[in-house]
Parts: structure tokens; C-alpha cells; sequence
């Protein structure tokens, strides 16, 4: 199955992120999954700062859109 986790405040590295981020890492292992957001973030860097492999994981940066 492909799963899509959207993070729109994945550079900021927090609580949030370290949860979805944490669902990713389970998930991978037995589907195709994506982090999309509006900003790169190293993958190794999130490894580093959230304690979490997520080797099988694709980073997916998309425009941001404005607020109207």
C-alpha cells in the first residue's frame, strides 16, 4: 500500500513530527511511504535529532500555497 504523511511543520523537528514520524517508520517496513511537506529537511538530520530510521522513507516537498 502507498501512504502519504503530510507534515506541514516538519523543519521544526518537534512533538508532532517525532509522532507522525514515528507512524512512518512503523509503516515502512511493510508499505511504500512519504513524508510530503513544504520544506527539505536532511533525512539523516531527522534520524539524528528524533532517534528514528527511516531509510525506507521518501521526503516529498511540495509548494506552499497561500492562506486566503
Amino acid at each position: 500500500m502507498r501512504i502519504g504523511i503530510y507534515n506541514r511543520w516538519l523543519h521544526s523537528l518537534g512533538g508532532g513530527e517525532k509522532y507522525s514520524l514515528s507512524v512512518a517508520s512503523y509503516l515502512q517496513y511493510e508499505h511504500q511511504v512519504e513524508v510530503i511537506s513544504h520544506s527539505y529537511v536532511a533525512p539523516d538530520i531527522i534520524e539524528q535529532k528524533l532517534h528514528l530510521d527511516l531509510r525506507a522513507t521518501k521526503f516529498v516537498v511540495i509548494p506552499n500555497q497561500k492562506d486566503y
